[in-house]
């Protein structure tokens, strides 16, 4: 266990799983693999890795991954920044 400067942090190695459950539920699975989506996926191995990967490979999208190991160590600038996200968001 380690320490920040709100509360202890404690590791949940069941922290996708029950996140997965709860939205799962919520969105048409079934709708979303008949779509056959395919995706490009690069996590620059940051914290979404794990839960962006099976949320994908659960509705069914064959993902082409890249930079999904989670270890912090940022193969290039994590996107959205202030300048990308001016192209997308008013």
């Amino acid at each position: 266990m380690g320490y920040d400067k709100l509360h202890a942090v404690e590791y949940d190695s069941s922290a996708v799983e029950k996140h997965l459950k709860r939205v799962l539920p919520l969105i048409d699975v079934k709708a979303l693999r008949k779509r056959h989506f395919r995706v490009a996926l690069d996590c620059c191995n940051g914290a979404g890795s794990d839960l962006a990967l099976q949320f994908l490979e659960r509705i069914g999208a064959r993902v082409s991954a890249i930079h999904c190991e989670m270890n912090g160590l940022f193969p290039h600038n994590p996107e959205p920044t202030s300048t990308t996200s001016k192209n997308f968001c008013p």
